[in-house]
């Protein structure tokens, strides 16, 4: 075999990897509603099937570069495949809640294990010269696996069932492993000698995971109870921890310098909230047009495939547009255009016309592809090249911080919002002894059809324009909070390189 072969399989086995997580991200959102209503998950409870895969994800990206860097890449990547392989099953085999949320748990593991040294393996098959193709590459098959993952989940979930959302991940993790183990070389990133900062990263996901649960338990807890306002201060007690361990270590698991560079800081900052948006409407939307629309996974996947389909298509084009502008011009453009977004969508379930929530989809699918660029190749402008490994694994850390905190609030904000609609407007009436059945339909854990059947049909009349106009209130209250952080979002862009980025090798 020759080594351009050699090379290409080993693309393809690793590629294969970063398509197949792709999808997951996207169709598992899909698969909420029927996954809450089988294993009879409350949306208090249905945030934590997306959160817990992106909390531990983010926990551990950090930790899993520094796996790479200690004990080899290849070796990471292939246990991290078969890590992701067993979330996988186990979330598909669930039967309730609690063994949803450790295979998704097992899943994330997995996935920052290959995430970290998947992109590190396949630039270093190359030359320089050919890295910035090779990415753009790996770029359009990443995007484009977005693009296809609603599509691919409708059609799962039409014919099939929500568990083959997981299922279907075992052959093609088997094949990206047998790929890469059979024509990687082995010697292909040469092990490090240095020390991994267990202590530090466990400090990081406790900290993190309760102050994530807080936000996710705030409609379920209640703003009166005690114990809410303990985790918070719990949580922000071990991220003082960890920042107090990091700061004497000599080779801590983050390092604290990164926060003394403003334009990286505002990168970091800039695309945190955009990504709390991008995942927010990813969580809250399949659950919108499913549950409260009443479309089916089906349908549901079409109108997501407007923005998925967007933004795996506009990125080889977008790439080249940000050769010729700046880091400033350019993530200002991308939170603009996901502001006007926003605006559509904090409208639509008032005036509730397909017309305004495709071109919603549209623009964020526009956003995002703007947003992903333009925020990496930022990022990696302000490190040093001997760090990037480094920056670049706290870049991604905060990243899905956003993300678990979008998905936290917005279906907190949703569940609070809707039950007291809900109360205020039933009390009194003869819908007061379905209050629970119809604080479950408002808040899009229940969907309208099994409302319907828990219902007499004279009351269901009464109720449907209730339900929905309750969490249409809590929608827009959700927008809002979107808008009002992306507004922050935009002054930090000031703060943003203003050169071009054309010189900057993406790899």
């Amino acid at each position: 075999m020759t080594n351009h072969f050699i090379k290409w399989m080993t693309f393809t086995g690793l590629i294969l990897m970063v398509v197949m997580a792709n999808i997951d991200a996207t169709i598992v959102n899909l698969a909420l509603p029927d996954i809450g209503n089988y294993l009879n998950i409350p949306l208090s409870s249905m945030q934590w099937v997306v959160n817990m895969y992106l909390l531990v994800t983010m926990a551990t990206f950090v930790l899993g570069g520094k796996l790479g860097d200690v004990y080899g890449r290849r070796k990471i990547y292939l246990i991290g495949i078969i890590v992701f392989i067993v979330g996988s099953a186990l979330a598909g085999l669930a039967n309730n809640q609690w063994h949803m949320y450790l295979g998704r748990g097992i899943q994330g593991f997995g996935f920052a294990l290959t995430f970290t040294t998947v992109i590190i393996l396949i630039t270093s098959m190359f030359p320089a010269s050919r890295r910035g193709a090779i990415m753009g590459i790996t770029l359009v098959f990443s995007g484009m696996s977005q693009a296809i993952g609603p599509s691919v989940g409708g059609v799962i979930l039409h014919y099939l069932d929500w568990r083959w959302i997981f299922f279907i991940n075992v052959p093609l993790g088997l094949i990206s492993f047998a790929i890469t183990w059979f024509f990687c070389p082995k010697g292909l990133v040469e092990r490090k000698d240095e020390s991994i900062d267990y202590i530090g990263a466990a400090l990081l996901a406790i900290g993190s995971g309760l102050m994530v649960t807080g936000l996710n338990e705030i409609n379920h807890w209640g703003l009166k109870n005690i114990d809410l306002y303990c985790v918070f201060v719990g949580g922000l007690v071990f991220m003082a921890l960890f920042i107090w361990h990091s700061l004497r270590q000599k080779e801590p698991l983050i390092q604290m310098h990164f926060f003394r560079n403003r334009p990286y800081v505002a990168v970091n900052i800039v695309r945190a909230i955009f990504m709390y948006n991008y995942v927010m409407l990813l969580f809250i939307l399949p659950i919108y047009l499913q549950n409260i629309l009443n479309y089916s996974a089906l349908h549901a996947s079409y109108f997501l495939l407007a923005m998925t389909l967007v933004f795996g298509g506009s990125s080889p084009f977008i790439g080249r547009w940000l050769d010729t502008v700046s880091a400033r011009f350019s993530i200002s453009v991308s939170v603009i255009v996901l502001m006007l977004s926003l605006l559509l969508f904090a409208i639509s379930p008032f005036i509730l016309t397909t017309t305004t929530l495709i071109l919603g989809l549209v623009l964020t699918g526009i956003g995002v592809a703007i947003n992903i660029n333009a925020t990496i190749t930022a990022a990696m402008t302000e490190i040093p090249e001997e760090q990037q490994g480094v920056g670049m694994g706290l870049f991604y850390t905060l990243t899905f911080f956003g993300g678990s905190v979008g998905i936290a609030l917005s279906g907190s904000i949703v569940g609070l919002v809707s039950r007291i609609h809900i109360i205020n407007h039933t009390a009194n009436t003869a819908l007061t002894q379905y209050i629970e059945p119809l604080r479950l339909a408002a808040s899009g854990a229940r969907s309208i059809t099994d409302l319907q059947q828990e219902l007499p049909a004279n009351l269901f009349q009464q109720a449907l324009p209730l339900v929905q106009q309750s969490f249409s209130i809590a929608f827009a209250a959700v927008m809002g909070l979107s808008l009002v952080l992306t507004l922050l979002s935009l002054y930090y862009c000031r703060r943003l390189p203003n050169n071009s980025t054309k010189s900057v090798d993406a790899s």
